[in-house]
């Protein structure tokens, strides 16, 4: 059996970005529900379709990095005032057109779209009788990757529809990765052909460069060439253990000057594989640590799994004509012939 799944979170964030401009005419942001069903519905070919959102952030990763996932956040309004209300004083004092005005209004627009995106997807998603799955407390790219794991286990193929890399070090014999903005496909010859190394080592090689979606800082002066370099001249023996961890961190400790590892990298290593070692905890998916409170629900969630998605049994075709009506989502009459 084939498995399609969606990481919603990634998907509505790349929507609300390409459709922060599109509005209906009483002003509703429905662009990013409409991007965002355009891009399910190439989805639909390759399997039962599964929908996963976040539902918090991992606590387990911000015991180990109080940073993840930290943002800055600058106030621009005086005390009181909406965004809307800045944007209408800045308006009427003629800064319409200036460059501060249309970054102000682009990060609200976005925001907006955002938002009831996230609001009201769930609902049309019920509607189309689509799969979506969302646990409080957990994040999406686990739940993403202990089902995949799972349905691996029991023999099923499993395609995941994400541009975040995080993704590829689930690339193995049955699990694919999509990436929308490349249009690729990753299987493990794609993956080890492009990277010339397992998709096994992949959180080591990410490791040293961090991630700034998650605020997760790497290696000071390795980039993506030189973590490759850093890959490639080391053999790794264990790397397909259930706990690799340890040999990681050894072999990099003795990793040897010569060929493409220059004094300064083998430095460069050594002196930092603390950060490495916890970037590692904080990336790799055999790292994950589930909250007590979310083992029943994901539980319930994989005893359904093998359930039709779309299920045109559960279908609420008229519910979601009315709402495709009401959102002014002309184009997606090839949902409705789809599910009818």
């Amino acid at each position: 059996m084939k498995f399609a799944i969606v990481d919603g979170n990634y998907d509505v964030n790349r929507a609300a970005n390409q459709g922060m401009d599109l509005v209906t005419a009483d002003g509703t942001r429905t662009g990013g529900i409409h991007i965002f069903l355009n891009m399910l519905y190439n989805s639909k070919d390759h399997g039962n379709v599964i929908c996963v959102f976040d539902g918090g952030h991992a606590k387990f990763r911000k015991a180990l990095f109080q940073d993840y996932k930290r943002r800055e956040v600058t106030t621009i309004t005086k005390e009181n005032q909406t965004i809307e209300e800045l944007l209408y004083e800045m308006r009427e004092a003629g800064f319409e057109s200036t460059k501060e005005y249309k970054s102000i209004y682009e990060q609200w627009s976005i925001a907006e779209t955002m938002k009831f995106t996230f609001d009201n997807l769930p609902e049309i998603l019920t509607f189309m009788g689509i799969k979506s799955i969302k646990i409080p407390g957990e994040e999406a790219d686990d739940i993403i990757a202990l089902i995949s794991q799972r349905l691996i286990l029991a023999g099923h193929e499993v395609i995941i529809y994400s541009d975040d890399r995080d993704y590829l070090q689930l690339v193995a014999a049955g699990v694919q990765v999509y990436r929308p903005r490349e249009k690729k496909t990753y299987n493990t010859e794609v993956f080890e052909d492009y990277y010339k190394f397992p998709p096994a080592l992949f959180t080591v090689y990410r490791a040293f460069l961090g991630d700034s979606s998650d605020n997760i800082d790497g290696v000071k002066g390795i980039g993506e060439v030189t973590a490759a370099k850093i890959m490639n001249a080391i053999e790794w023996v264990d790397a397909n253990t259930t706990d690799p961890l340890e040999s990681f961190i050894d072999q990099l400790a003795n990793i040897q000057v010569g060929g493409t590892i220059t004094e300064r990298i083998a430095k460069m290593v050594v002196d930092n594989l603390d950060v490495v070692r916890r970037n590692i905890q904080l990336m790799d998916f055999r790292y994950i640590q589930l909250r007590e409170s979310s083992l029943e629900p994901l539980a319930e969630h994989l005893a359904k799994i093998h359930e039709p998605s779309p299920n045109k049994a559960a279908v609420q075709l008229d519910n979601l004509i009315t709402t495709f009506k009401r959102y002014e989502l002309k184009s997606h009459g090839k949902w409705l012939a789809h599910l009818s």
